[in-house]
């Protein structure tokens, strides 16, 4: 068992971080597809967001230059590298060790490999590059298989709903966001317990 949370009502800091959210002033931007991304064009204290939504200053040219040296690298805040600065994030030191090659920053912090697969569907292959790097942590796995943070951890800092992997009856799937719009957002907050409850029910906690 991956995670047994049963909350019937919302933290205070998931409330703030939802509000956060809708009032459109967090550095993660809602997203229907892949749950949030990071904002575009944004800078916080040690980072920047280009206007494409990568980490970074450099913007980047579409078609890839040249597809053997361009390398994508996707995954949560370690790919990001939310503590560190630009050119201490892995991709970036990555880029220094081998000149010529381009490595760009897919990472988004607090997300799962369903995520990071989704947005490399849909904004990753659009970059070109020939290569991918993953980076998984452990606590992916639990978050791979969960459709909202606060489930498993109530003073979440991304207390938001996601597409989420499942394994039933000896078949995978990807299940979709079950938040389309800020709206559901405003719905949970106004009524907490039946959303809340509408969640667990498809939560995947389990694998079997």
């Amino acid at each position: 068992r991956l995670t047994a949370r049963g909350i019937t009502a919302l933290g205070e800091e998931s409330k703030r971080g939802i509000r956060g959210l809708i009032d459109d002033d967090k550095f993660s931007q809602f997203d229907k597809d892949i749950g949030w991304v990071p904002r575009p064009a944004h800078r916080g204290t040690s980072y920047y967001v280009n206007s494409q939504g990568l980490r970074g200053k450099k913007e980047y040219p579409l078609p890839a230059p040249d597809v053997e040296k361009r390398i994508l690298c996707m995954g949560d805040s370690f790919t990001f590298g939310t503590a560190v600065k630009e050119q201490e994030s892995y991709p970036a030191q990555a880029e220094k060790m081998l000149p010529g090659t381009e490595w760009i920053n897919l990472g988004m912090p607090a997300t799962c490999l369903v995520q990071s697969y989704q947005r490399y569907l849909r904004d990753g292959s659009k970059l070109g590059g020939k290569h991918v790097v993953v980076g998984f942590m452990t606590s992916d796995a639990q978050r791979t298989v969960n459709c909202f943070r606060s489930l498993v951890n109530d003073d979440s800092g991304c207390p938001y709903t996601k597409p989420f992997a499942k394994f039933a009856n000896g078949k995978f799937s990807i299940e979709p966001n079950p938040f389309s719009s800020l709206d559901d957002y405003r719905k949970l907050l106004a009524d907490e317990a039946p959303e809340l409850r509408k969640l667990r029910q498809i939560d995947y906690l389990t694998w079997s």
